[in-house]
């Protein structure tokens, strides 16, 4: 419930409004209305997750959020096209919005990790907070480790805006998805580098989330050299 409230106040609140600035700078105030509202009859009339839920009537948290999370993408993506866009500059104009909004979406969602909760803490504390920071992604599912250093690991088997992508045809805008990740750890966790090698949405193969805590690497590091 408490996820689900979250996600409703960002839409409402921060989400939408974000969008809609991104668009209004990329086309002029008049264009954005237009875009926006065809976008929003499409959502209402044409969504396109209509045929695939209407076999899983019944879906879970985790397909509700991402569902309502990327099917503006879906949206706009189809409203570009419909407005004479070319292909390539439809997707670069859908991935500005989406980085945009995700990154916002990332930095009202996840705490920022600080050194003081980290620094003395035990490793069953330390993997509580790295569980509930990959907790927060609800189109992911995958397994936490932690290298006994500095560096945990979420490696995600399964992602459901990659496979949302696929099921329905949009298999050219699985990676713009991906973008945002990088951008909000390095803009908004000073403490963590965030790095990742490969995707569902671009390799086929788990995408190696690593989170390396920035002050402890150091620290390893001088240890190393002074040894």
């Amino acid at each position: 419930m408490i996820d689900y409230l979250r996600l409703v106040f960002f839409n409402t609140f921060i989400g939408n409004s974000a969008g809609f600035a991104i668009i209004r700078n990329e086309v002029g105030l008049f264009t954005a209305i237009k875009l926006v509202m065809k976008m929003q009859i499409k959502l209402l009339v044409a969504n396109p997750f209509k045929r695939i839920n209407a076999k899983r009537p019944h879906l879970s948290w985790n397909e509700r959020s991402s569902q309502k999370q990327i099917a503006p993408a879906f949206c706009l993506y189809e409203v570009l096209i419909e407005e004479g866009y070319s292909e390539q500059d439809a997707i670069a104009f859908v991935e500005k919005v989406v980085i945009g909004v995700a990154a916002k979406f990332l930095a009202f969602t996840i705490p920022v990790i600080s050194l003081n909760d980290i620094s003395g803490s035990n490793q069953r504390y330390r993997l509580s907070i790295f569980t509930k920071l990959t907790s927060r992604f609800p189109n992911a599912a995958g397994k936490l480790d932690f290298d006994g250093k500095a560096e945990y690991r979420f490696t995600v088997n399964k992602c459901l805006f990659a496979y949302y992508c696929n099921a329905l045809g949009y298999e050219n805008l699985a990676n713009i998805f991906c973008k945002a990740d990088k951008k909000y750890f390095d803009e908004h966790q000073p403490q963590v580098e965030f790095s990742r090698n490969t995707t569902l949405a671009s390799d086929q193969k788990p995408c190696d989330f690593a989170f390396t805590i920035i002050e402890e690497r150091r620290i390893e590091a001088n240890m190393i050299t002074k040894g």
